[in-house]
């Protein structure tokens, strides 16, 4: 990992959980979610624990 991203885990991490909380809040925004949106969601929520993992 190179050093500006270590120095700054915590506010990557912390855009990280920005990003799905706008995410999420966006796709069910009318009430619904359908396939498509979870699916989304879950990958989006895949990569970002892989990203974390990684360190």
């Amino acid at each position: 990992m190179d050093l500006f991203a270590e120095f700054n885990r915590k506010s990557i991490d912390g855009r990280q959980i920005d990003t799905l909380i706008g995410i999420r809040k966006g796709l069910a925004a009318d009430g619904k979610i359908d396939q498509s949106g979870a699916e989304f969601i879950l990958n989006r929520i895949i990569q970002a624990r892989q990203n974390t993992e990684t360190r």
